[in-house]
């Protein structure tokens, strides 16, 4: 062998690199989503929270009245 590698083997190991190449950028994408979902779920959450704690002080100011 001169250090050159066969047709084959080049084929085998550039697609295990491709094949790894995809698989990490689908696992970025993934969390990715994740963290959006679960960001808009917080968001929605606190801002859920917040609108209930205004409609709430806003009755006792109706009521004190």
């Amino acid at each position: 062998m001169n250090g050159r590698l066969k047709p084959k083997a080049f084929e085998v190991i550039f697609g295990e690199i491709v094949e790894s190449t995809v698989f990490s950028t689908l696992v970025l994408v993934a969390f990715g989503l994740l963290l959006t979902v679960t960001g808009g779920i917080a968001y929605l959450t606190i801002s859920d929270w917040r609108d209930r704690r205004r409609q709430e002080k806003a009755r006792e100011k109706e009521k004190r009245r």
